[in-house]
């Protein structure tokens, strides 16, 4: 056995006993395709954005959005630049009952990928600098639209 193959396996693990202590239901799929070097990962964690708050309406995207900028060791330009270095693609889709996590590594990468996966599921780091960061984001991206008469009429 590889240490990809040992390190997904005890991940995977990991994320199965996690989930009841959080009442998360989650699935993890990790997809290669033989025709080229990639791997592919899905990570579903139930729990999308209808279980916002309605006073937090938008908290599950918020969140997601923050998973990608740093965790407790690593900061977000860190984190772009190991996925650029591996040519890899990881993100975050938030959706009304689901939050998943996907992407996409080369398959030689494919351990060093996933202890990343894991240290952004597992030791995210919210960082106030990011946090105020992503608000004024937001605010703005709002803005824009509230102001685009063409996008309120579609």
């Amino acid at each position: 056995m590889t240490r990809s193959q040992m390190f997904s396996q005890s991940w995977l693990a990991l994320l199965l006993f996690l989930a009841p202590q959080f009442s998360l239901a989650v699935e993890v799929e990790i997809e290669k395709d033989s025709r080229l070097p990639l791997a592919y990962i899905n990570v579903v964690i139930k729990g999308g954005s209808v279980a916002d708050p309605q006073s937090h309406l938008g908290l599950t995207q918020f969140m997601g959005q923050m998973l990608m900028r740093g965790t407790r060791g690593l900061t977000k330009e860190q984190i772009d630049l190991k996925l650029d270095q591996w040519g890899a693609q990881l993100g975050v889709e938030t959706r009304a009952e689901f939050m998943i996590i996907r992407g996409a590594v080369l398959s030689r990468k494919l351990g060093d990928y996933l202890e990343l996966v894991e240290k952004i599921l597992l030791q995210p780091g919210f960082a106030e600098g990011e946090i105020k960061k992503l608000k004024a984001e937001s605010i703005s991206a709002l803005t824009e639209e509230v102001s685009n008469d063409h996008l309120l009429s579609a």
